[in-house]
């Protein structure tokens, strides 16, 4: 191992991981510092972002600091079949140091998301695997596939450690960057866009005019600078409600106001002066006078500044210019000054366009579209519209020819820049849809990359010809164009990728010839692994695999060696095992058998079975079933797997297996009969006839489901028929019980009470045993809602005793005689309605007296009984 590798200040845990998916992992903490002039092919956006900041900072771009902080956290995956993957995850990546630009903190846009280094692999039996991965990207802290091995010898005990050697930034994360960078720097130029804006307003005293053109001008220049303003404190980056070093809010709001002040003026200075149509050169002057002198003056300051006060020299046409120009046009000019200014636009797009500044004339053309569209009554110029498309392909096409221009000199970058320039104005101005043969534009600088790519091809720099066909593949498609429509291109993507492919193809040959089977494994899995991803251009590339046999081919030989040498020794398991390994690896590889392996596999699975088989037995004899069980079923499916259903041996052994199974399973319901028994005596002896009950239904269930093991249950034959009245007692009784568990007392109250009524008919006093009433029931629970709940039903049975006894025994609980007036009221009149049955006579005061007494607490129902008394007497 290089010792390089573990070389520097970090944290390193190693760990060895059994879980089903993780083979290995191990997790760094390092800080590196982000330095320029890395040549690397991505060192170049780092030199960038690096260059901008030290364009904010005093400090020199050497003398920035940036430290990166980082979590590394490698991974051996477990996935389909042998293969293992190789992951890379960054759950923590942080920046410190110079990150303010221009008073913003841009930490969050300085995280780098490419990375290289190296790792270690470990394997079983010591062999060791080095790697390097260069400018392999991670965002989200989504992981990264480094590499796909393949083969057994990655499986079991394989360990990794790895470091991050180099950071860097793709193009994505750049324009990330460039786009924060964009915004701050909007930001700083709005203030002074403001303020330069307030200060021309003071310095001629706008607020004191009252000439239309001038209040309607610097309206204009407000409302176009606090649309812009507004655009910038509202957006999410950066946040200028949470900084505003610049008080870019509080000038706004100076602005606006201002901006209302001259709306004011000018609608008053309109309501008082009437049509002024000579004036109407003046007005168009000084409004064209203000674009251009906005336009001029954003290329002859700070370049941070320029894209915000060029575009105050626009024409913002939204409804609220609409409907102010509308008015002064209507009571000023008579409608003409619409069409004067669009006039002054196109002429303006025409003079810039014959003078080659298509960049400007298109910004002219475009103001007049949009003053066009607003003003229903402006008529349009169709040669604009012409001329406009003209300028547009022009754009595109000096784009192009730059690109090309720089790709001559092998100036990449510039070319890419504007290559990409190209691609995003074919999408914002021209649009996918614009009718015009792109491709004829873009073919000389797709023959010059193509040619690079070639060239690259000659000089056997694979990698690098397919990055540049790559771009140019993507170029394509983002303009729009086809692909398949340039075969220098996809011929130039075969040869590369196929000599990315045969280079892992040919290194795995070098170390197979010297013997390093390791090494040579793995670079074949790199050429396997690269077709499979690049299958389009490599779908006959079969060097791979055919090397992939030769290198198998050995380690099957060996294999089926080990596995007939473990047989020779007794160890059919071992054998078998090995024996598998090898069918994997033959069906895998397509590889030449020597020896008869299904064979092989076959004689080495029957002992194994056998042996199986024996093990079960002998877990049988220790009573433990239930694993016995498990052992059968492991056996029977190997005997299904390697189709030894008619072997004699195994199935002589299987029926001796059932045998002995069967045996242990009657001696065991023997010995719980015999237990049974035992606890039914000792039931019977203490008198306790419910759980005598259920010992014998258990034994004779138990005799019923097993009548092949010839269990003797005449002793519980007997004592069912001997105690058959108290079973059905306690079986009557326990459902009683459970009815009133589950449903409630007031659902079983009626079986209750008829159990009550029948309960001589079992004789229990014979037992010693005692039946416990419903009313004893109700004075052991001493539960006023269950008391409740019987008086009502007794009281709808017209069972006056029982009920009676109910009221007494809610007052003897201490309940609220107000609680029971109406219970009391019915009871009362269903008591005296049973005495009065068949005309017998009734003394009042004797009556009541014998059922509650002279206790005022039964008021409600002595009254209720006299009244239905009195009431019967008439």
């Amino acid at each position: 191992m290089h010792k390089g590798i573990l070389y520097g200040i970090f944290f390193l845990v190693s760990l060895q991981v059994s879980a089903q998916q993780l083979i290995g992992e191990s997790q760094k903490v390092q800080q590196m510092t982000l330095v320029s002039g890395k040549k690397t092919e991505f060192a170049r956006n780092t030199d960038y972002m690096l260059y901008t900041l030290a364009t904010s900072s005093q400090k020199k771009q050497k003398d920035l600091h940036f430290q990166v902080s980082m979590v590394s956290h490698f991974k051996v995956i477990r996935k389909e079949g042998q293969s293992v993957e190789i992951q890379l995850g960054l759950p923590a990546v942080s920046t410190t140091g110079d990150t303010k630009y221009r008073g913003f903190e841009i930490t969050p846009f300085m995280i780098p998301d490419l990375f290289s280094g190296s790792y270690s692999l470990r394997l079983n039996g010591n062999n060791e695997l080095l790697r390097n991965f260069t400018d392999v990207r991670i965002e989200e802290n989504t992981p990264a596939r480094l590499a796909l091995y393949e083969g057994d010898n990655f499986l079991q005990g394989t360990s990794i450690m790895g470091q991050i050697s180099n950071i860097g930034f793709s193009t994505a994360a750049v324009k990330r960057f460039d786009q924060q960078i964009r915004r701050i720097n909007n930001y700083w130029a709005a203030v002074n866009l403001v303020d330069s804006v307030m200060r021309r307003i003071n310095r001629e005293g706008v607020a004191e005019q009252n000439q239309v053109d001038i209040l309607f001008n610097y309206w204009d220049i407000c409302r176009k600078v606090n649309k812009q303003c507004l655009d910038i404190i509202r957006g999410d980056e950066p946040r200028v409600s949470n900084t505003d070093p610049g008080n870019l809010i509080v000038a706004y709001d100076k602005l606006f106001r201002m901006q209302t002040r001259l709306k004011t003026l000018l609608l008053a200075v309109i309501e008082k002066n009437g049509i002024e149509q000579e004036k109407v050169g003046d007005f168009v002057v000084a409004l064209i006078s203000s674009l251009d002198g906005f336009r001029y003056n954003s290329m002859h300051i700070d370049y941070l500044d320029s894209e915000l006060f060029y575009n105050t020299g626009r024409i913002v046409a939204d409804e609220e210019f609409k409907q102010l120009f509308i008015s002064i046009d209507q009571h000023y000019f008579a409608m003409s000054a619409g069409q004067l200014i669009y006039a002054a636009l196109v002429s303006k797009g025409d003079s810039l366009r014959q003078r080659d500044d298509l960049t400007h004339a298109l910004d002219y053309y475009e103001d007049a579209i949009s003053l066009y569209q607003k003003l229903p009554y402006v008529r349009e110029d169709k040669s604009m519209m012409a001329n406009r498309q003209l300028v547009k392909e022009g754009i595109f096409k000096s784009f192009v020819q730059i690109a090309e221009k720089s790709l001559t000199v092998d100036n990449y970058t510039m070319a890419d820049s504007y290559i990409n320039k190209a691609i995003d104005f074919q999408q914002l101005r021209l649009g996918k849809d614009y009718d015009w043969n792109i491709e004829s534009a873009v073919a000389p600088f797709i023959r010059l990359y193509c040619d690079k790519g070639n060239n690259l091809l000659e000089y056997n720099r694979f990698n690098e010809a397919v990055a540049v066909f790559n771009r140019m593949e993507n170029y394509l498609k983002a303009l729009n164009a086809l692909p398949q429509s340039y075969p220098g291109l996809q011929l130039g993507l075969q040869r590369a990728h196929n000599g990315v492919f045969m280079g892992f193809v040919n290194t795995a040959d070098e170390y197979f010839k010297k013997g390093d089977i390791t090494n040579a494994d793995a670079y074949t899995d790199y050429a396997r692994q690269y077709r499979n991803e690049h299958m389009a251009y490599l779908e006959n590339a079969t060097e791979a695999d055919a090397l992939k046999r030769s290198i198998q081919q050995p380690v099957f030989n060996q294999t089926i060696d080990r596995g007939v040498i473990a047989f020779q020794q007794g160890n059919a398991g071992e054998a078998l095992a090995t024996f598998n390994i090898a069918r994997d690896l033959a069906g895998s590889f397509n590889l030449n058998f020597k020896q008869p392996l299904d064979s092989l596999t076959l004689t080495a699975a029957k002992p194994v079975i056998i042996q199986k088989i024996q093990s079960a037995n002998i877990k049988v004899w220790a009573n433990e079933l239930d694993a016995a069980w498990k052992i059968y079923e492991e056996a029977g499916d190997l005997q299904k797997t390697y189709s030894l259903e008619g072997d004699n041996d195994i199935k002589a052994a299987f029926a001796a297996l059932d045998r002995k199974i069967i045996d242990r399973i009657c001696l065991n319901n023997k010995l719980s009969y015999d237990e049974l028994m035992l606890q039914a005596d000792r039931a019977l002896r203490f008198e306790r006839f419910d759980e005598l009950r259920k010992k014998i239904t258990e034994a004779l269930t138990l005799t019923n489901e097993n009548p092949g093991c010839g269990i003797d249950a005449q002793k519980a034959l007997l004592y069912q028929e001997q105690y058959k009245l108290v079973f059905s007692y306690f079986e009557r009784y326990n459902a009683v019980m459970k009815q009133m568990f589950e449903q409630g007392f007031a659902a079983a109250i009626g079986n209750y009470v008829k159990l009550d009524q029948e309960i001589d008919q079992y004789h229990l006093s014979d037992l010693n045993q005692t039946h416990m009433r419903v009313i004893d029931f109700l004075e052991n629970q001493k539960n006023s809602s269950l008391t409740f709940t019987a008086l009502s039903w007794y009281t709808q049975k017209a069972m006056k005793h029982e009920a009676v006894r109910c009221l007494r025994l809610l007052k003897d609980l201490g309940e609220d005689e107000k609680n029971t007036k109406q219970a009391q009221a019915e009871l009362g009149a269903m008591v005296a309605k049973e005495d009065l049955r068949g005309g017998a006579r009734v003394v009042v005061e004797e009556k009541l007296d014998a059922y509650v007494g002279s206790d005022r607490w039964f008021r409600s129902f002595c009254k209720a009984y006299e009244d239905s008394i009195n009431t019967r007497n008439k």
